[in-house]
């Protein structure tokens, strides 16, 4: 039938470098240097996405602007080079790798216009999902396909993969609010993406500008008998080309293109911006769970729960609820199926006693739970998150494996496949983990999967295509949301049958007829197993993207091989070469976000920290080693405080420039913190070890130096509240030694600010770094070793200082304050990594009730992290970027914070425009 895809003569790199190297010369002449990559960390970074597969780029190329789409086609014909368009690479499914050009459209991310009146939105197919909405949250307005990945993925995803998530029962998918697409052929020709109306002028110049479409509405009418029996009845699918859109569009006197294009998956054009339909943000939401006794009741209680117009309904099954432990999550024993229900819109009270009385009918395992408090709320959902982080740990040697993974049946049928999946998996000895979203059908199911063990890998391909089989029996789709990739190419046949398979290859054939767009992606004839990434299929990490979205270093360079998930790529491939990696693993500031973001529990910081211990920067070793010096560094410090206006000036800082090293220099015009001309220890000689104390201050290096107020208020705070504070011997927390991996000076002051700080029953610090370090010395020790049980039993005793004043203090000892400004709270990354988030928002709100308002992105990472200021000052002013404008729309006059750096970084970044404080500086005030 003329429909297979053409053989490309596609090695790695390093098979033939002469070709490689004239290709990407040619094409750095063509876009500009700095928009082609090929280095080793750029190509391995990209080799791979969020699924299973692993596939060598040549090289890689970063849109910034849309000429450059045209040049990229137009390149990529003349090298007959297949191009795959990437968005954030949060797919399962295997879209957005290849072994040609891989197309970042990362840095294409602005908005174009927003039109609150008319509820829609322009925005550049780089943008991030969840920023879009935070952008769009002042007009009251969002865009409502919610998918697991929005805090990651990016809007060309969705469009190319018709995302939804649980919400689709109410907001519908992706393809249900584009109202236009800018996107280019791969003949390099712009089209504009829309809903044409036949026989108009526009149409007909339309169709004489771009005859292939007539062609293909041509073929559409000829097969519509055909391509409506196949249509398949779910409320949601990404699978094939929704060629039932055209014949519906057709009927109506329309040329529906957006419905068409939504879901191609970059097979049959390059989309570069999208006019999109906004909705109102809803009101307050009321969560239900409820536990099933008997499966088989699932699909009679949903049937009669969907019209009283829910916004989402979820279900996880027993093999899930085993998984995770019923007892750690308190799920009843008995129970077969877990639902949760979410309302957010309509009359919720009416709603709720008519679901009571649906569910009356049926036998649950313990009487329905409401909440509507949000905090409450999350509680609920604990168990239905737990499940992919607990895959993870469930088994040192099997990971999920995403095979049967997007599934979408109609809703009645969804228990059936689950008890189906049940006894299939049991059959082929498989565990595995199942959820979804019932109200719309959707499946997920992840099963656990040695990768070194070809008995296991034997048995997925007959094992998947008895799980697909059964879906489409069932009336499903194979693909509900995450699109074919892949994964499920080479069951789209079987899906919709060989007429209709055959027209998909010859419209494909038509819009793309030398195949350049992202082969075998949705149409292949190859087999789903090949061109698997084995390695990866080891690691803890599931490569999701989570981590990039709170990555500082992704903010700043918008490239994935600076992101946590391709730092955390590079340094743990088998090729992995320290030389080459150097500047990806310098880049990473440690602050800790990736680990707290994880879903699977992974520490990508922690491995890069591995890989700097291997090769520690000896330059920095004297510096560092003073610091385990705490009455050397104390004087070091003083005397730099004394002598600050004679060397940090603009005579002499460009002098210090050219003396300091190449890979760590401090440049002239980075802002250096003020030094205190006497230390906190010498100002307050009284407290120094002082007898019969209870209570310990830490204040570590920054405060113990730094010429701020922080270490002066929390004494006086702490001497009003009546507590008899000490300065004990200390010594720096360890953690700047952590970052450039000189583990064992950090193992040594582990032990010395273990002994001193054991004898008391607290210990405070205003510090969110010193804390995080304090509570994680355990980490440093063998179980078998002393210090391992001592550090534990002082990472009891550490508060940070807000915890401290929540805890051992009332509120009601604090006065509000009265100087009328609004404030705002930015979270310190490591504050967050040691879970102390609310603590500090108490504080606030209770002296400043309705004063305090918080801010967008409050929990991202300013940008300072300690001594990456100093070497990276340019990506340090580029992560703050979008703090300042959150704080611009905060309406906040004063931001307040729990770390010494962080506060230096507002103080340097917004100068006189806003005033920055520590917690301990207001309560100081108000005790």
């Amino acid at each position: 039938m003329g429909s297979g895809p053409p053989v490309y003569c596609l090695l790695p790199a390093t098979y033939y470098p002469l070709c490689e190297m004239s290709i990407t010369r040619e094409l750095r002449n063509i876009l500009g240097d700095s928009k082609v990559k090929d280095d080793p960390g750029t190509i391995t970074a990209y080799s791979t996405d969020a699924s299973i597969y692993k596939l060598i780029p040549r090289a890689v190329s970063f849109i910034e602007e849309e000429e450059d789409v045209p040049k990229l086609l137009d390149f990529a014909h003349r090298r007959n080079i297949p191009l795959t368009i990437r968005g954030g690479g949060t797919g399962l499914a295997g879209g957005a790798v290849g072994s040609g050009i891989v197309a970042d459209f990362s840095k294409y991310n602005q908005i174009l216009e927003v039109n609150p009146q008319k509820k829609w939105v322009k925005v550049q197919v780089g943008h991030i999902y969840e920023e879009l909405n935070i952008h769009l949250k002042r007009h009251k307005l969002m865009f409502a396909p919610d998918p697991a990945s929005g805090d990651a993925c990016q809007i060309g995803g969705m469009l190319a993969n018709n995302s939804s998530g649980p919400r689709t029962l109410r907001y519908g998918t992706t393809k249900d609010h584009v109202l236009e697409i800018e996107a280019y052929l791969a003949s390099g020709q712009k089209i504009l993406i829309k809903k044409y109306k036949l026989g108009e002028p526009e149409t007909d110049k339309f169709f004489y500008n771009h005859p292939e479409f007539k062609k293909i509405v041509q073929l559409v009418e000829e097969k519509r008998e055909e391509i409506l029996r196949r249509e398949v009845k779910v409320k949601k699918n990404s699978s094939g080309y929704d060629l039932p859109a055209l014949a519906h569009g057709l009927d109506g006197g329309y040329l529906d293109l957006p419905r068409f294009f939504v879901g191609s998956e970059g097979t049959l054009a390059v989309f570069t911006s999208a006019t999109l339909n906004l909705v109102e943000v809803p009101g307050e939401k009321v969560t239900l769970l409820v536990f099933f006794e008997d499966m088989g009741e699932i699909a009679h209680a949903v049937g009669e729960l969907l019209p009283i117009e829910l916004t989402s309904i979820e279900i996880v099954d027993s093999s899930s609820m085993d998984l995770i432990g019923r007892e750690s999550y308190d799920l009843p024993p008995s129970s077969e199926a877990m639902l949760l229900i979410d309302l957010d819109y309509g009359d919720q009270r009416e709603k709720v006693e008519r679901i009571k009385e649906v569910l009356a009918k049926y036998r649950l395992s313990v009487p329905l739970v409401e909440e509507s408090e949000v905090s409450k709320q999350e509680a609920l959902w604990r168990a239905r998150k737990a499940i992919l982080p607990t895959l993870y740990r469930y088994d040192p040697l099997k990971k999920p494996l995403c095979f049967i993974e997007d599934a979408a049946l109609p809703s009645e049928k969804l228990p059936e496949m689950l008890l189906f999946l049940k006894e299939l998996m049991r059959d082929y000895d498989f565990k595995f983990g199942a959820f979804g979203h019932i109200g719309d059908g959707n499946l997920h199911v992840h099963a656990l999967v040695n990768g070194n063990d070809p008995a296991q890998f034997s048995k997925i391909e007959p094992l998947t295509a008895a799980g697909y089989s059964k879906v489409i029996e069932l009336g499903g789709t194979i693909a509900g949301e995450h699109g074919d990739g892949r994964t499920r190419a080479p069951f789209v046949e079987r899906q919709f049958g060989p007429e209709v398979y055959k027209l998909f290859w010859e419209i494909k054939n038509l819009l793309d007829p030398e195949h350049i767009l992202n082969p075998d992606v949705k149409l292949s004839n190859k087999k789903a197993l090949v061109n698997l990434d084995y390695e990866k299929l080891n690691w803890d990490c599931s490569s999701c993207g989570k981590c990039n979205s709170y990555c500082p270093s992704y903010e700043a360079h918008r490239e994935d091989s600076f992101g946590s998930r391709g730092r955390f790529r590079v340094i743990s491939y088998s090729n992995y070469d320290f030389r080459e990696a150097r500047d990806i693993l310098d880049d990473c500031l440690n602050c800790k976000s990736c680990r707290v973001i994880c879903p699977a529990g992974c520490d990508p910081a922690e491995e890069t920290i591995k890989r700097w211990a291997e090769h520690p920067p000896r330059i920095l070793a004297p510096w560092l080693g003073a610091m385990k010096r705490p009455e050397l560094l104390e004087r070091i410090f003083s005397l730099q405080g004394r002598s600050q206006k004679l060397w940090d000036n603009n005579f002499f800082r460009p002098l210090v420039e050219l003396l300091s090293p190449t890979s760590f220099r401090l440049r002239s015009e980075v802002k250096l913190p003020r030094l205190a001309r006497v230390s906190i220890r010498n100002r307050h000689p009284e407290l120094v070890e002082r007898p019969e104390t209870e209570l310990a201050y830490f204040y570590g290096c920054a405060d113990g130096s730094f010429d701020n107020n922080t270490g002066e208020a929390i004494i006086t705070t702490l001497d009003k509240l009546g507590f008899n504070v000490t300065l004990p011997k200390q010594s720096c927390c360890g953690l700047p030694m952590e970052t450039y991996g000189f583990m064992e000076m950090k193992t040594e002051v582990a032990r010395f600010n273990i002994d001193s700080l054991l004898r008391f029953e607290h210990v405070v610090t205003g510090c969110g770094s010193c804390l995080l370090a304090l509570k994680e010395y355990d980490k440093l020790f063998e179980e078998e070793d002393p210090y391992h049980q001592k550090a534990i039993e002082l990472a009891g005793r550490c508060y940070d200082f807000s915890e401290f004043i929540i805890k051992k203090t009332k509120l009601s000892s604090l006065s509000s304050i009265s100087n009328g400004k609004r404030v705002t709270y930015h979270d310190p990354c490591h504050l967050r990594a040691a879970e102390i988030t609310e603590e500090p928002r108490q504080l606030l709100k209770a002296m400043l009730a309705d004063r305090f308002v918080e801010m967008d992105y409050a929990d991202r990472c300013c940008g300072f992290a300690g001594t990456y200021y100093f070497f990276h000052p340019e990506q340090s002013e580029k992560i703050f970027e979008r703090k300042r404008e959150a704080l611009k729309d905060s309406g906040a006059e004063m931001v307040v914070s729990s770390c010494p750096t962080c506060l230096l970084q507002f103080k340097n970044q917004m100068g006189e425009e806003i005033e920055v404080r520590h917690p301990a500086e207001l309560i100081s005030e108000v005790v």
